[in-house]
């Protein structure tokens, strides 16, 4: 069982000392830390530089996305499980010594592992994995119950990339120009890679003796920006997923859940006419991606 961690950062001075030092205080559970920093201007790269000079760092000159950089760490990673996980999370005493255990045992079909992610000062659970439904529609699995909700382990569709444990494996027999899709930039990039893990029959599970907490809008963005990218990459995913007949047949299943949210976010939304110039490009991109 070997682990390496990839971690992306942006101006989160403020907050990686606290990430880090639960990770460097567990010698021998990973082999590597890679932090991918994008473009910080608020002091994280140079942080890190002085204070932590044994950790690889891969150091972006501006923000390419959560999704590229993800992608450059896993490219640099060498070991067997990557751990993906944001610089606003903390992971809990015992999770490395718990995830050791897991992975011992991990039967060999499994692609992809997450843990119970807590809403850091709350008691409110913040993701136990993703699930995709078959109109593409993702949600955080045990989102704002209880802590004490879902006690067992449990098959998903893919983990919430705030934390989540790959099989580098899995992740190169999904691979397409990229592990995760860099068009999606920011949020549901992990959406997609589950789908494509549930379109293969790879199973994901998570366990709930894994447990960390997510401090959550770490990335800087508004809310309108985050609403945004939400709306833009679900169309993505669609963009990608179905086909001819297929999307023709998606869109009539899905009018009555779209036809309200779109006109609310034309309504609501600054960036909403954006979203052609972006449909556009990206459509021409699956187009050659199929020829």
């Amino acid at each position: 069982m070997s682990i390496s961690i990839v971690m992306p950062t942006y101006n989160c001075r403020d907050l990686i000392a606290d990430t880090l030092h639960p990770l460097l205080a567990a010698p021998g559970y990973f082999q590597e830390l890679i932090i991918i920093d994008n473009g910080s201007n608020d002091g994280t790269k140079e942080f890190i530089q002085n204070r932590y000079p044994d950790i690889t760092l891969i150091a972006n000159s501006h923000n390419r996305g959560a999704s590229a950089a993800r992608n450059q760490g896993i490219d640099r990673a060498q070991e067997e499980y990557i751990l993906c996980m944001d610089c606003d999370v903390m992971l809990s005493k015992g999770f490395f010594k718990n995830l050791k255990r897991i992975l011992k045992k991990l039967p060999e079909s499994v692609a992809a592992i997450s843990p119970k992610t807590i809403q850091s000062g709350t008691d409110k659970i913040f993701s136990c994995g993703l699930a995709v439904s078959s109109l593409l529609r993702t949600h955080d699995i045990g989102k704002n119950k209880d802590t004490a909700s879902l006690g067992k382990r449990k098959p998903i569709d893919g983990p919430n990339t705030c934390c989540a444990i790959y099989r580098k494996k899995y992740l190169d027999l999904v691979k397409e120009h990229s592990y995760f899709d860099e068009d999606f930039f920011f949020i549901g990039e992990d959406a997609d890679l589950a789908l494509r893990f549930k379109e293969k029959g790879f199973l994901c599970l998570m366990f709930p003796q894994l447990t960390c907490s997510h401090r959550g809008k770490s990335s800087g963005f508004s809310d309108q920006r985050r609403r945004y990218f939400s709306f833009r990459n679900r169309l993505y995913m669609i963009l990608k997923h179905y086909r001819g007949k297929n999307m023709a047949s998606f869109f009539i299943r899905s009018f009555f859940y779209d036809v309200i949210r779109t006109v609310h976010f034309f309504l609501t939304n600054k960036y909403a006419f954006n979203i052609f110039s972006d449909l556009y490009e990206k459509w021409q991109k699956e187009k050659n991606n199929h020829i």
